[in-house]
């Protein structure tokens, strides 16, 4: 592993030099200017975040949103469909048609069912 100065530094450091290019030797005001800023750029950097991974949760968590929002989308446009489907079976006195319907009504009540289960654990879980 290398012990190279973080990058601010060393352009600190550079600047330095650069400045003080000309001067033979570099006077204590100059060596101290050198100190207090190396040692104000290492606080600098220390005070510096990554923010990747809080990024990354925020990703993960829009993803399960718009996952979420596009299942109630479907759910809306099968119950519309399931509706009007009841709604010919009623007007047509149609008794077989009635419990088909029905019977898609149950089948779609028991995917919700397993639906907001499934959310309501991924909600619960704490963040990975």
């Amino acid at each position: 592993m290398h012990n190279r100065p973080p990058p601010l530094v060393s352009r600190v450091e550079q600047m330095f030099d650069n400045f003080t290019r000309g001067f033979r030797d570099p006077s204590p005001i100059q060596r101290d200017i050198l100190r207090q800023l190396t040692a104000l750029t290492l606080k600098v950097e220390k005070l510096m975040i990554d923010v990747s991974k809080i990024q990354a949760a925020v990703d993960r968590s829009k993803a399960g949103v718009d996952s979420v929002l596009a299942l109630l989308s479907s759910l809306v446009a099968q119950v519309k469909d399931l509706s009007a489907q009841l709604a010919t079976a009623i007007a047509a006195a149609d008794p077989a048609a009635q419990q088909v319907v029905q019977e898609q009504l149950d089948k779609l009540a028991n995917d919700l069912n397993a639906e907001s289960d499934a959310i309501a654990a991924a909600t619960a879980a704490p963040p990975a």
